[in-house]
């Protein structure tokens, strides 16, 4: 037996000051195991293509998967990512080969085509972005509900200024989830026979984002007590983790392979998505005629309604119809016969496209002007810098640089891809530039106060297995080739290489 466990989004100086202070024990035995790898990422350019391509072994140029929110060119229009073709999965490859799966809350995948043992998402808590309820087979859904019981809490991020009573109850939510992933996971390894178990832990995901430091939140409204509570919260996950990590562990073969993994990680939030509209308006039309920053729609709609609103509206709205409104809102009121470039739906690093005539329904751009206006576009935008400070751009960069000029998905993807400074901008009030002038932040941003970073590791514990050389070169995809390689599933197509071999 293979055995994934995915703890997705950790901050490597946290673990490895939790590891000092003996708060992480079940990891601490695995570290002594095994052996630290350090993996490349596709979060360095893309958060949103990380998962797809770990859960795959398919590079970004190949499955086109970036975002939860993507561009559809043949209709003009952003669609939810369920609306575009998904890689097969390391669990359906496996299926192939007659090898069956247990696989828990794959973050942002979807429903096996088919089937590959057990596999089911909102597990640990659903989600209507990342974490849809689901499972294949069906009849799995009854069995996982009496494990953990049916109703767990619903959990999501809604951007914006954090609101201390939601923090507190994303906090409890939060804290029992690795728990239900241990419970459901370990009655059904007592119940049935797997050669793969990958097991997604997301509570340090969110709470990363959520509970990174106070940056985000009124401190007005914490008393001394709320406050400690908030500030110890982050660690306090990690530890629940940790137990649950050792429950799942235990309940393991005692010869089987570990492959424990963080695909991206976590730091303070550098993104400054939300002025990008306005700082790509100021590039193209050579000045900025309004000092707030959203002119994206949905930036806009998330700086003028307050938090609290916006979530008692998506879970009324309910899952299908909330999604079809922030695709809607994403891009809406364009004029599409003056809009030469646009800004693409993003909450990290910025992506812009080209209304290219060709390729884009309504497209206007000539295909032989997009080199020379994707460099005046660069060029206006790296003239900006935070007010007060520093640049606000580390770089941009054209897509075929990130992909390959080749990539089969190139079309389907950003044409620029926005680096921003390795800087915080939680506090950020504005960006200006001496050519174009200045942008003042409207709300909050994204609310978020930890942000993903491009630290990706796997920690390789063998059992029956042995390590491949380190080579320096070990990436995120070599886990999907890795479980190929020791389980027999066909390799072809993968992009990655095994770190364990039989």
């Amino acid at each position: 037996m293979l055995a994934i466990l995915q703890l997705d989004a950790l901050s490597r100086p946290v673990v490895d000051q939790l590891l000092d202070e003996g708060r992480l024990p079940t990891l601490a035995g695995l570290v002594e195991r095994g052996e630290w790898r350090s993996l490349k990422t596709p979060a360095a350019h893309f958060t949103g293509a990380t998962q797809p391509t770990l859960y795959s072994g398919i590079e970004l140029g190949d499955h086109a998967q970036y975002y939860l929110l993507q561009w559809s060119p043949e209709e003009q229009r952003i669609r939810f990512r369920l609306s575009f073709d998904a890689p097969e999965t390391t669990w359906e490859r496996l299926a192939r080969a007659g090898r069956r799966s247990l696989a828990f809350d794959p973050y942002e995948g979807h429903l096996p085509r088919k089937r590959a043992g057990v596999v089911a998402s909102g597990v640990q808590f659903p989600n209507y972005l990342g974490l849809e309820r689901w499972a294949s087979p069906r009849e799995a859904g009854p069995t996982i509900d009496r494990l953990i019981g049916r109703r767990r809490p619903y959990v999501e991020e809604v951007f914006g200024r954090p609101h201390v009573p939601s923090l507190l109850d994303l906090r409890r939510k939060l804290s029992g989830a690795p728990g239900r992933l241990a419970d459901a996971a370990i009655g059904l390894l007592a119940e049935d026979s797997f050669d793969l178990v990958w097991l997604t832990f997301l509570s340090c995901h969110i709470g990363g984002h959520q509970f990174w430091n106070l940056s985000q939140v009124d401190e007005k409204a914490l008393d001394e007590s709320t406050k400690r509570l908030l500030e110890g919260t982050l660690g306090e996950l990690y530890e629940s983790v940790d137990r649950a990590l050792g429950r799942v562990l235990n309940a393991l073969p005692e010869d089987a392979d570990v492959i424990v993994a963080s695909p991206l990680g976590m730091g303070e939030n550098t993104s400054r998505a939300d002025f990008l509209g306005k700082m790509l308006d100021a590039t193209l039309e050579g000045e900025i005629e309004q000092k707030g920053a959203a002119t994206v729609p949905l930036w806009r709609l998330r700086a003028v309604v307050p938090t609290q609103v916006r979530g008692r509206i998506t879970q009324t709205l309910g899952a299908r119809l909330s999604r079809e409104v922030m695709a809607r809102t994403s891009i809406a009121g364009v004029d599409w016969s003056r809009t030469k470039a646009f800004v693409l739906p993003s909450d990290h690093n910025g992506q812009i496209r080209l209304n290219l005539r060709g390729r884009e329904r309504d497209g206007i751009v000539d295909p032989g002007d997009a080199d020379e206006l994707r460099d005046r576009i660069a060029a206006g935008l790296l003239t900006f810098h935070d007010v007060g400070g520093g640049p606000a751009i580390g770089g941009v960069d054209r897509m075929e640089d990130v992909v390959g000029p080749d990539a089969p998905a190139r079309a389907l993807l950003p044409d620029l891809l926005v680096r921003w400074a390795d800087t915080p901008a939680t506090r950020l009030e504005g960006v200006e530039s001496q050519q174009y002038g200045r942008i003042d932040r409207s709300g909050q941003g994204s609310g978020r106060a930890g942000g993903h970073t491009a630290t990706a590791w796997a920690l390789l514990v063998p059992g029956r297995s042995r390590m491949v050389a380190r080579s320096g070169e070990e990436d995120v995809k070599d886990v999907a080739a890795t479980a190929c390689a020791l389980l027999g599933g066909d390799m072809t197509g993968l992009a990655g290489t095994p770190l364990l071999e039989p």
